[in-house]
């Protein structure tokens, strides 16, 4: 556990009972109540692993001596709290609380996780295709990132009126290395490039506000400031002759906002909300620059029992900058950059929901979505064309819809047929004239639908569907014409049985599949169009899992679980084009993860207990065998209540 946060906790429950004797001597006599509980004890994590770290994509692969702390003290009208999850200093979740009353209330929570990344390989580099070649610069290179989230709240309350005052403070900290994929050019062809790169990016917001009950109303004020900033290597840097060409650069970014928050009582047959924030965002590294207002109002009216009538609007108004140029350090080159595209959009949206009878509920639902787009001093915005010329359109020209509209309706009906028996269905229509780019669908639809049903006194049975279908009748400009058409689909299903008094099992299947047609769009030396109808993509996604837990005794309860996913992937040219061979050679995916847990849990007496878990992971690449690999873990707890 990181030292900062036991030090401001140590600072908070020594300082805090001060102050507030005080004001309990200004606010009259409580009733005397205590409360002093916990459960603390150590815990040991023993791993062991074989091949790539993948198989633990979110573990410290390391054995570690850690604890397990809980501990809550109430001698009322103070409160405080700990909590504190520690496997090792890379894995941890810790937070602490403490209150007065209602007049002070403080929290402090830092969380820690470790995430082992992939690395993509496309194989050995074949000698026989001079243009693209593939180079790995560290073909044998693990790849991980720490992540530390640090927040800290405190509100304090004006005494016997409705006023609060709260501040909070959040941080974010990645640090490892990850693999950096990048295109580079050469005399006579391309060459696609791994190389390591560092991480340690920082990010940090703080938010400061005021809110009150004035009446019927109540109000909220905030302010909130947030700050990206890349530590170190900020980009890579590479070398050609004659120059040093630095490249894919991790700009450092900044922002502030201001909202206001109005909402009447949720009590009564109408409510209305508003809310409204205006700020500012900065890329400090290239000077472009955004203002942003976005305003937000609802009303909720209920005219009789049962019927539900809600209208929403919201407004978005972006307004970007950027300089007309940028130039490329190292050299003495100067590039023009397109002036951005500043837009406002308003959505309106009517919600109608009834209550039919105590078994049926209907809801209909309609939104308008309108955008329009303005390009900056010297640029415009091009009409979409369904066939652009090879040639593209001026430096100074977007291929983007000058006015976007897209509508939906929605209608749900949730029904109960019997005591056992429910379900609910889900049905979405969205049409979209003049999407704002080449390839966004211009109609989709979508289902989903849901039963519960209890067949038996011991049986729960769940089963779900949803699915979406997009279309794009003519892809537009910069691309050459043709179509997309997308399908999603997901099905998952559960039956869970109680065994006796003691025991239940539950086996659950999830499928997932997608499927995409598109043309796509190539461009010859020349600047001249060709196209590949129907180009195919797809993947799919199958996870099966099968638990069961049994309590041979009042103190010991057993579980074990047991899952596999299989995860396949891919699209494939159909080689009519010239020189389009090798560019799907990266899509192919074809992954086996298993995993198998088991726990026991004793309590051998009232205070003191103990949990040991085992964990079998396993993570088969079938496309690329270096990201194989297996993890072994037993996780052993001993604890102690009073």
């Amino acid at each position: 556990m990181n030292k900062e946060i036991i030090v401001l906790l140590f600072l908070l429950l020594s300082a805090f009972p001060a102050t507030a004797q005080t004001a309990d001597e200004d606010t009259g006599p409580e009733e005397e109540a205590s409360l002093f509980a916990g459960r603390v004890g150590p815990v040991y994590n023993h791993v062991s692993r074989s091949g790539s770290a993948r198989a633990g994509e979110y573990e410290y692969l390391k054995s570690s001596l850690g604890a397990d702390v809980f501990v809550e003290y109430d001698p009322l009208p103070h409160r405080a709290e700990i909590e504190m999850h520690e496997l090792n200093h890379k894995d941890y979740f810790g937070e602490a609380s403490y209150a007065f009353r209602d007049i002070v209330v403080v929290n402090v929570l830092s969380r820690a996780i470790y995430h082992n990344l992939e690395h993509l390989s496309a194989g050995p580099d074949d000698p026989f295709t001079l243009s693209p070649s593939f180079t790995d610069r560290n073909p044998g290179g693990q790849y991980a990132v720490e992540n530390t989230m640090r927040r800290a709240f405190v509100r304090f309350k004006v005494p016997d009126f409705p006023l609060h005052l709260f501040a909070e403070a959040t941080t974010v900290d990645r640090k490892g290395t990850m693999q950096q994929l990048f295109l580079r050019a050469y005399s006579g062809g391309l060459d696609k490039v791994s190389t390591s790169r560092a991480v340690d990016w920082r990010a940090r917001e703080v938010r400061l506000g005021v809110n009150s009950h004035l009446g019927p109303i109540e109000a909220e004020y905030s302010h909130n400031e947030k700050t990206f900033e890349p530590v170190g290597e900020k980009q890579l840097l590479e070398s050609y002759p004659g120059m040093i060409v630095p490249h894919n650069l991790t700009p450092e970014l900044k922002s502030s906002a201001d909202t206001v928050k109005l909402h009447t009582a949720y009590t009564g047959r109408v409510v209305a909300a508003a809310t409204f924030s205006q700020g500012n965002k900065k890329n400090t590294d290239s000077g472009a620059k955004a203002v942003f207002q976005n305003s937000a109002g609802d009303l909720t009216l209920i005219p009789v029992t049962g019927l539900t009538v809600v209208f929403k609007y919201r407004h978005y108004d972006l307004t970007v900058d950027n300089p007309g140029t940028v130039a490329l350090s190292g050299t003495d080159s100067v590039y023009s950059v397109r002036p951005s595209l500043s837009s406002r959009q308003d959505v309106m949206t009517g919600v109608v929901g009834y209550r039919v009878n105590d078994r049926m509920t209907v809801k209909g639902e309609y939104s308008m979505q309108a955008i329009e787009r303005e390009a900056g001093s010297g640029a415009d915005l091009t009409p979409l064309q369904t066939s652009p010329v090879p040639a593209g359109t001026a430096p100074g020209s977007w291929d983007v819809a000058h006015r976007t509209i897209k509508t939906t309706e929605r209608f749900g009906i949730a029904y109960r047929v019997m005591s056992k028996l429910s379900m609910r269905t889900d049905v979405a229509v969205a049409q979209v004239s003049d999407p704002a780019y080449a390839d966004d669908p211009d109609r989709s639809s979508s289902v989903k639908a849901t039963v519960a049903w209890t067949p038996a006194q011991r049986v729960f049975t769940m089963a779900s569907y949803g699915g979406t279908r997009e279309s794009r009748r003519n892809l537009s400009a910069p691309l050459g014409g043709g179509s997309r058409k997308t399908e999603r689909d997901q099905v998952l299903g559960s039956v869970m049985v109680v065994v006796g008094d003691r025991s239940s099992v539950t086996a659950s299947y999830l499928y997932f599949k997608n499927r995409t047609a598109e043309t796509l769009t190539f461009t010859d030396q020349a600047g001249l169009f060709a196209r590949e109808d129907g180009v195919p993509y797809g993947d799919t996604a199958q996870v099966a899992t099968l638990s069961a837990s049994h309590a041979p005794a009042e103190n010991i309860l057993v579980t074990a679980d047991a899952s596999r996913c299989l995860s396949r992937g891919s699209f494939r040219l159909q080689g009519t084009t010239p020189n389009t061979s090798g560019i799907d050679s990266l899509s192919d995916m074809k992954i086996v993860e298993d995993i198998f847990t088991t726990t026991v849990e004793w309590r051998w007496l009232e205070t003191v207990g103990s949990e040991i878990q085992y964990q079998h992971r396993r993570y088969d690449d079938k496309i690329n065998s270096g990201e194989d690999g297996r993890v072994n873990t037993i996780l052993a707890t001993l604890h102690m209540k009073w």
